[in-house]
């Protein structure tokens, strides 16, 4: 993994994004040096932790912030907190948080970044949730996305329909539900143990409004890919619970676009951030959304 310069400054700034009657939480990561127009990135957050959560992940003496390794390679990286995550406002109903809402919290955002950096495109991530997320923004705004990267979702959609619908409009995140979603195996354990203690600081309670979409298919809202034309890359892990090599393979085959990547990694899971493979993750994101 290449490691940014010694004399790198990186800067850790909030901003506000305003749709409809509730605030957005932006959080920006820059350096002291200057970044061209095509490095200008957003990461959008899975439907349980928030973009700072999950892409920042700070551990000390070593680097688990995905930002951090981005402003490393030049890039100004922005994530967010969708409505009913994070820092961002949350409505009385969890139920009224869905990926509709979300995409139109990320436009929001996208024309925020693109006001504040004075470009017309940025290159868009997205993990699980976000990956669903960012895959429909991409297809109706294609002008707007440079390379897109979809990340352990947003690739065919399965079904959540055997699971019974939940009760309340809110979840609690608890230390013990974290980690029990997480391979234990290939976890990095001080990684692990930093995105607990921010998850339990802005994260603890997520929305049900995606898990109500999981359980018709039919009715969830995906991205058809014959309309996503950006250059894109697919990672999944290959212990990913998630992952569906033939749903995954045929999303692909239908991209649009020839500049296309589909990875698999062997010995990961859904949280590659916080696992051994964690490196090479890294790499390949930034190798991808460093092409021209």
């Amino acid at each position: 993994m290449v490691s940014p310069s010694k004399d790198l400054i990186v800067n850790g700034t909030e901003h506000w994004v305003t749709r409809g009657d509730h605030r957005i939480h932006v959080w920006r990561k820059s350096s002291n040096k200057s970044t061209s127009d095509n490095k200008v990135t957003l990461l959008v957050h899975g439907g349980t932790y928030s973009g700072p959560t999950d892409f920042d992940v700070q551990v000390r003496g070593e680097n688990f912030s995905l930002m951090d390794h981005l402003v490393g390679l030049g890039h100004d990286v922005f994530t967010l907190a969708v409505w009913g995550y994070g820092k961002s406002d949350r409505p009385t109903d969890g139920f009224q948080v869905t990926t509709k809402s979300a995409v139109e919290d990320t436009t929001a955002v996208v024309e925020s970044i693109c006001q504040i950096r004075k470009v017309n495109s940025v290159n868009i991530l997205g993990w699980s949730w976000g990956g669903r997320i960012s895959s429909i923004y991409a297809s109706r705004n294609p002008s707007k996305v440079r390379r897109l990267v979809l990340y352990a979702g947003g690739a065919g959609q399965r079904s959540d329909a055997a699971v019974s619908r939940p009760a309340d409009s809110w979840r609690t995140i608890t230390r013990e539900s974290i980690v029990a979603r997480i391979e234990q195996d290939v976890v990095v354990p001080e990684a692990q143990e930093a995105f607990i203690e921010a998850s339990l600081t802005w994260d603890v309670k997520a929305p049900n409004g995606t898990q109500l979409e999981g359980l018709d298919a039919e009715s969830q809202v995906v991205a058809v890919p014959e309309e996503i034309s950006t250059p894109t890359l697919i990672i999944y892990g290959s212990r990913d619970s998630a992952y569906d090599g033939h749903r995954v393979s045929d999303y692909f085959a239908r991209l649009n676009t020839q500049d296309k990547e589909l990875i698999v990694m062997p010995d990961s899971g859904h949280f590659l951030f916080l696992q051994k493979s964690k490196n090479r993750f890294f790499d390949v994101v930034g190798e991808f959304i460093n092409q021209d």
